[in-house]
């Protein structure tokens, strides 16, 4: 389920990061996808990552509500 970075830059023009901690802190997460990888991710996980209260946007509403009571979390 993860994405080959040359394809992706082939197709989209967009470069891939080898890992968030490169650009960290975010503000926000998008996660758009059901895959295990990322339903498995902590809230510790998006905390070391974030300065502030995070914004998550959970696409496919694959986090318990509870467990991340300490972030704004959005759903479509």
């Amino acid at each position: 389920p993860l994405a080959i970075p040359q394809e992706v830059k082939e197709e989209y023009e967009i470069e891939l990061l080898n890992s968030l901690e490169e650009k960290a802190p975010y503000d926000a997460f998008i996660v758009a996808v059901k895959h295990e990888e990322f339903k498995s991710l902590s809230p510790e996980f998006f905390k070391k990552l974030s300065l502030s209260k995070p914004i998550i946007v959970d696409v496919n509403g694959i986090y318990d509500r509870e467990k991340f009571k300490d972030f704004v979390i959005w759903r479509l």
